[in-house]
């Protein structure tokens, strides 16, 4: 995410890399704890199955981060789905839509907790 805002960030100051900085970690002085601690990276620890879901038009993150996730679980040999919400932001989809997801979440946590 911080290598993403980075590069994209082009305003005057970077204020959303700035942002991503505060909440995340400097590079320049976590860089080798930040990458130890990045779920990308991480991927082979996970042991339950996984659904991302990431709205289409997040203009908070980039869909590439959830679709990277998914195939680092997919490389690491775990159980992953991710759902892309089509016309959808940062968790902002229709109530029928959300019905339907709750209930996946809920088939996931039993599947992985029966």
């Amino acid at each position: 995410m911080l290598a993403w805002e980075d590069r994209e960030d082009d305003t005057p100051g970077k204020p959303i890399y700035e942002f991503w900085t505060k909440r995340i970690g400097d590079r320049s002085v976590m860089g080798p704890a930040l990458e130890a601690a990045s779920p990308r990276r991480r991927a082979g620890e996970i042991t339950c199955p996984v659904i991302l879901v990431h709205g289409v038009d997040d203009p908070v993150l980039p869909l590439i981060q959830s679709r990277r996730m998914r195939d680092a679980l997919r490389s690491a040999g775990k159980p992953v789905e991710l759902i892309e919400v089509e016309d959808a932001g940062h968790a902002d989809w229709e109530d029928a839509r959300e019905q339907e997801l709750m209930t996946r979440y809920v088939a996931l946590l039993r599947q992985a907790f029966a």
